[in-house]
């Protein structure tokens, strides 16, 4: 690229200042724990758990995991090859892929004030300027800005970070082909764009929208707005059509996840939100107090355009700031663009399509177009006092990256970010719900149930909330009113084995072992690969003397988490009783947690299951 010729020492300065500031702010972000959706994706992700570089596990850890993201499923399989589930080296990473896109989008900056510079009948940005301090500036904003943490120190958004800095990567590749001289060169760039949008696409569906990026680029910065041009690539603008809903039905296994029915607001509803949901997000970017960003926004859905009356309000603010980006495309094409970009790239996750509401991590590359206008109007106007540019600029990084050692520090532990949650919003039974799993996993249980009841208070056909109560209830003796909590969560999800499985746990240890035998055989007619329910039955039915289907039901259970001890432990012990003492001497010598289990000597000549604890 012709704007790297020259001198490189500024650009690696400005690179490795990105790198320092990211390194900085995040270095209090090291230790923080697993919370919310790293849970099922990470912690609780068996397909993760490789321990050997091969094809088949890394296949399974990319494209069997919880979510469609390979290449970030992926990502995660080689931080737990590496380092288990130890925590710092998850979020190094995370912060490295941040630091990463700083450098990456001070050189996007780069390009595009340069070109805008040199548009003809532009009122802004003189050609003569130089653009590093413009660019540098952009990038720091993006790295400081305190709504950036949730992309970051929430490890599970690595598919956010991943997809952007691949994003940027094609971008960049594209602007090289744009400036390459040569056949060969140019046909390189594009294979470089094309295989980097591919990586993105493979970690967050977001990535389906660059297509339009590149060309409304192409229109603003290389064909001067040129009708002509745009009626020309009519074919261009219908592939990328194409390309989008293709892969959007890929994504969403044939549009099947196009689906409210899990969702307590409809369609329309949801568009509705979505203007004061934008206006939020503009709030966050402007004033990004600490005390204002949450985890999880607790937003009413819109019923009608005037109820809440702000929904309308909020509609005309975006159609007038639209407005304006429209007005002021041929003379403030820059401006124009990076209005135009917080738009368009929020255009998937605040559409029709039927996820959350509302999330912070959404804006992690819509950022980039608020961030460049900023600085670059910040240099027009302050272009002739160079110091007084400076010092402001300093005084906005400095600020923001405050903020976000502050933020930081809110997601310390699971309690304290969940008490946060709660602060903010109180009537949030998912807030709610996950204060008292944390309460619970740090033995509050009384502090737990609270939360738990509270919940339900707000949600009543809350299921998760009624079988963790449960749970908290049986570990306090409480089991009568536990299993009425687990009877109701089956009622609420009748499908979910977990809930069944925990049913029919506690029916068994009030002595109905034929009701208990039953839930379990229900809860694995219905998810017949669950492994607890499994473990849960093999114990019982092994107890009873069925030894052999007791072995059959622990091979599943192995079969689906392969890494269990406790359940290895069980499955030794049927084999023994079984009279197949060479079978579970073997078992016992592979797996070099047993000896922590059974003791050095192996496995005795008299097995029983007394003593071995009974549920997954």
């Amino acid at each position: 690229m012709k704007h790297l010729e020259g001198r490189r020492t500024p650009h690696v300065v400005g690179c490795a200042l990105v790198v320092a500031l990211a390194a900085g702010l995040y270095a209090n972000s090291l230790h923080v724990p697993f919370v919310f959706d790293d849970l099922p994706n990470i912690a609780r992700n068996r397909f993760i758990r490789v321990t050997q570089l091969e094809l088949e596990p890394l296949l399974d850890a990319a494209f069997e995991s919880p979510t469609n993201r390979p290449v970030a499923n992926l990502s995660f399989a080689l931080n737990h090859y590496f380092s288990g589930y130890a925590l710092a080296p998850y979020h190094a990473v995370n912060v490295a892929v941040h630091a990463a896109n700083g450098a990456l989008v001070y050189l996007f900056a780069l390009f595009t004030l340069r070109r805008a510079s040199r548009l003809p009948h532009q009122a802004t940005r003189r050609p003569d300027a130089s653009p590093v301090p413009a660019a540098l500036l952009c990038a720091l904003l993006f790295t400081a800005h305190p709504v950036q943490t949730q992309s970051i120190t929430y490890v599970v958004q690595r598919m956010n970070e991943l997809a952007v800095l691949f994003m940027l990567l094609a971008l960049l590749a594209y602007l090289a082909a744009r400036s390459a001289k040569g056949r060969r060169r140019r046909q390189l760039a594009w294979a470089g764009a094309l295989a980097a949008w591919l990586l993105a696409l493979g970690c967050k569906p977001i990535a389906i929208a660059l297509p339009f990026t590149i060309l409304m680029y192409e229109w603003f910065f290389f064909r001067d707005l040129s009708w002509v041009w745009l009626k020309q690539s009519a074919g261009l603008l219908a592939a990328a059509v194409a390309v989008a809903l293709l892969l959007a039905f890929v994504y969403s296994d044939g549009f099947s996840s196009f689906s409210y029915a899990n969702r307590d607001f409809t369609p329309w509803q949801r568009m509705l939100t979505q203007g004061r949901v934008l206006v939020l997000y503009l709030g966050l970017i402007l004033y990004p107090l600490p005390s204002r960003l949450n985890l999880t926004h607790a937003f009413v859905a819109s019923s009608s355009p005037f109820e809440p009356p702000t929904t309308l309000l909020c509609f005309a603010l975006l159609a007038a700031l639209l407005l304006v980006a429209i007005r002021l495309a041929r003379r403030h094409r820059l401006v124009s663009f990076c209005m135009l970009w917080f738009f368009l790239h929020l255009g998937i996750e605040s559409s029709f399509v039927p996820l959350e509401m509302v999330f912070e991590h959404r804006l992690y590359w819509p950022l980039v177009g608020p961030a460049l206008l900023t600085s670059s109007l910040l240099f027009d106007w302050l272009g002739a006092r160079r110091l007084v540019a400076f010092g402001v600029s300093a005084a906005l990084v400095a600020s923001l990256g405050s903020a976000t050692v502050l933020r930081n520090r809110t997601w310390r532990d699971a309690v304290t970010l969940w008490s946060d949650v709660v602060a903010k919003s109180p009537a949030d039974a998912r807030a709610r719900y996950s204060l008292g799993f944390s309460l619970a996993a740090e033995g509050r249980e009384e502090d737990a149930i609270a939360q738990y009841r509270e919940a339900l208070r707000i949600d009543p056909d809350y299921a998760s909330a009624h079988n963790d109560l449960g749970v908290a209830l049986e570990g306090r003796g409480r089991t009568d009113e536990a299993r009425r909590h687990y009877a109701e969560a089956v009622r609420l999800a009748p499908d979910d084995g977990t809930f069944r499985t925990n049913l029919g746990l506690v029916l068994l240890r009030e002595g109905r072992a034929d009701e208990g035998v039953r839930a379990l055989e229900e809860a694995l007619r219905r998810d017949p690969g669950h492994a607890p329910a499994h473990v849960a039955l093999g114990y019982e039915l092994g107890r009873q003397g069925r030894i052999d289907e007791a072995v059959d039901h622990f091979e599943a259970a192995l079969r689906r988490d392969p890494g269990d001890p406790l359940t290895r432990q069980k499955l030794c012990i049927a084999l023994a009783l079984q009279g197949r003492f060479a079978q579970a001497e073997r078992r016992f010598r592979e797996d070099p947690t047993l000896p922590l289990l059974f003791g050095s000597q192996g496995i005795c000549q008299n097995p029983s299951f007394s003593g071995v604890e009974k549920g997954p």
